[in-house]
């Protein structure tokens, strides 16, 4: 999508005609409102305004329609929802949200916290567990997106159908509009497989805005299908695999919200509370295995380096930029998350130049650059 070669560029161009047949079936109903006759034109449609919002200089897909110039020149964030009557509002402030998931985060993050703290690993911030519990159903003040259209597609295309004329809805929230209206870019740690499979990352809105972030999205609606499947590299991808200690996590979690209000701050019984948690659900093995904790980091990096692509990525004379300001709002908004990914970067760089991959190492070095000179830059500010 980015920089084609020659062949592959050829072909795509030969389906461009093709592709704008398949988009002129989407109908354009309002401002920010779009109509689709199946999931599967929702997702191209994403992708094209991703390819059209990734080159600053000629648009790869010329500007005649609407359904690809949904906004000005930006990347954008997904997320699906089964029911285009649901609003788009934080969990925690849903209605009928039990109060056993609200108060279970504190107890969640507080294990999570606990448990990296004794571990040789590097130690993820609170709002990194926080994201962790509301992937894992638990509600907290976050709104999960994804960098990849197809992916908020599946979750919206297969949710259980209440009503006859029900629709499905994929958001489209420019990631900059986010920004200036004051949301935060919130990463996922680097143990939650899922999320990196989903691309997942999360909006913390502003409690007081102006303009809602639902103001701010493109709404793209459709029929559910769940014969709609994510498929990357000719394989349908699991969205979901399991992750056995992080559920029983959420269901102590629970238990313990279920029988307090609060959580102990005293050092000698939250000891006491942690120790008992692990007799009962055990640890992960990120955290008992140094290897497999390394190799959970080493997964992180490509995670990285993958969102770079997706959020920030963009082609300008024939060569690909990285944008200062959504960088800047990472390193802002994770900057615990961001240093860590900047010393990993620098580490695989040594490690890619000792095997004698220098181009390898010449690109982790760059991103190294990029995250030190963003986090630079957000102290100089201060």
């Amino acid at each position: 999508m980015l920089l084609l070669d020659e062949s592959t560029k050829r072909k795509a161009d030969n389906l461009r005609p093709l592709i704008w047949r398949i988009l002129s079936e989407i109908e354009i109903s309002g401002k920010r409102l779009a109509h689709a006759p199946s999931p599967w034109h929702v997702t191209l449609m994403m992708m094209a305004h991703i390819e059209y919002s990734t080159a600053l200089d000629e648009p790869p897909i010329e500007e005649k329609s609407k359904i690809v110039k949904l906004t000005r020149k930006q990347r954008p964030l997904f997320r699906g929802q089964g029911d285009s009557t649901w609003d788009l509002i934080e969990k925690k402030e849903r209605c009928n949200i039990d109060e056993v998931l609200k108060r279970a985060v504190e107890p969640f993050c507080a294990l999570l916290a606990r448990l990296f703290r004794s571990a040789d690993l590097p130690t993820p911030p609170t709002q990194a567990y926080v994201a962790t519990a509301q992937h894992y159903g638990l509600a907290t003040h976050l709104l999960d997106f994804t960098a990849d259209p197809s992916v908020a597609v599946y979750f919206a295309a297969h949710e259980y159908r209440r009503r006859e004329d029900q629709e499905a809805v994929v958001f489209l929230l420019p990631l900059i509009d986010a920004l200036e209206h004051g949301a935060k870019i919130i990463l996922p740690p680097p143990f939650v497989k899922r999320l990196y499979i989903q691309r997942g990352v999360f909006i913390e809105a502003p409690i007081q805005t102006a303009t809602s972030i639902r103001d701010l999205c493109w709404e793209i609606r459709f029929p559910l299908d769940p014969s709609f499947e994510v498929i990357r590299e000719n394989e349908i991808i699991d969205l979901l695999p399991a992750d056995p200690w992080l559920e029983k996590a959420v269901q102590w979690a629970m238990k313990w919200a279920k029988t307090t209000k609060g959580f102990p701050t005293d050092p000698e019984a939250t000891e006491r509370i942690f120790y008992e948690a692990c007799q009962e659900i055990g640890y992960p093995e990120y955290l008992l295995s140094g290897a497999y904790a390394m190799e959970q980091i080493a997964r992180w990096v490509d995670f990285m380096s993958d969102m770079l692509y997706w959020l920030a990525i963009i082609v300008r004379d024939g060569k690909e930029w990285v944008s200062p300001t959504v960088v800047e709002a990472i390193a802002r908004d994770n900057p615990a998350l961001t240093k860590i990914a900047a010393d990993l970067f620098e580490a695989d760089a040594v490690r890619l130049e000792r095997e004698g991959q220098s181009d390898s190492a010449r690109g982790r070095r760059q991103y190294t650059q990029i995250f030190r000179d963003a986090l630079s830059r957000m102290h100089s500010d201060r």
